[in-house]
């Protein structure tokens, strides 16, 4: 019996071990395709000649993604080739 548990308790930990480091490579990969679609946004911006409009999922994640890029610079990258709006 406590050779049973001791096996479970040994999985357990390894469950936990695979799953911490998938969610630290999925976090990475998360970021990583943020930060694309953000180049994406700022290039198209610079290269398109009218317009363009950006759409968020809800009012508060636009909120926290305005807070974000304006913390790194991104509006005053936008702001070079477009005239920003933001609708509150």
């Amino acid at each position: 019996m406590i050779e049973e548990m001791s096996a479970l308790f040994v999985t357990m930990v390894r469950i936990y071990i695979v799953v911490k480091r998938l969610y630290g490579i999925l976090s990475t990969h998360m970021q990583t395709f943020k930060n694309l679609r953000i180049y994406m946004l700022v290039e198209l911006c610079s290269s398109i000649p009218d317009g363009v409009v950006a759409f968020f999922t809800s009012y508060s994640y636009m909120e926290n993604i305005i807070c974000e890029w304006d913390g790194m610079g991104i509006l005053r990258q936008l702001t070079k080739s477009k005239l920003v709006s933001i609708e509150t």
